[in-house]
């Protein structure tokens, strides 16, 4: 089972959590947001999930992967500590909001032996 991670619930967010909800052998593990109404809302579709304000709770848990989907300005972030969290990572596209700090994400996945994917329309769905 692989278990999953979801943070930020804005429009993509929730569309990766039922998207890795649906997939077999795939546990939807967890969801973060800034925004406690948007956890109670997920938390309503998937009363299972573990829910948290802070997304550093789901990066030291046993999640394998996490998916990105918050504003660009914190992709890279957001995607360098949860690999350096040793975590697979998906992030919603724009990888990053410049060319150098993308390079550094590649490097870093390359480095941990980590998968880092862009999320493309109507690709990974």
């Amino acid at each position: 089972m692989i278990k999953i991670g979801v943070i930020g619930c804005g429009y993509w967010g929730p569309q990766h959590a039922r998207n890795f909800h649906d997939i077999p052998d795939t546990e939807l593990a967890w969801i973060s947001d800034l925004r406690t109404e948007r956890l109670e809302h997920m938390r309503s579709l998937y009363p299972y999930v573990r829910t948290t304000t802070d997304y550093h709770e789901m990066l030291a848990s046993d999640v394998d992967g996490v998916v990105i989907a918050t504003s660009v300005g914190s992709h890279y972030k957001l995607g360098r500590e949860a690999l350096e969290a040793g975590k697979h990572v998906l992030i919603e596209k724009p990888l990053a909001s410049t060319v150098a700090d993308a390079e550094e994400l590649v490097r870093l996945a390359k480095e941990r032996q980590r998968k880092l994917l862009v999320g493309h329309t109507f690709l990974y769905n």
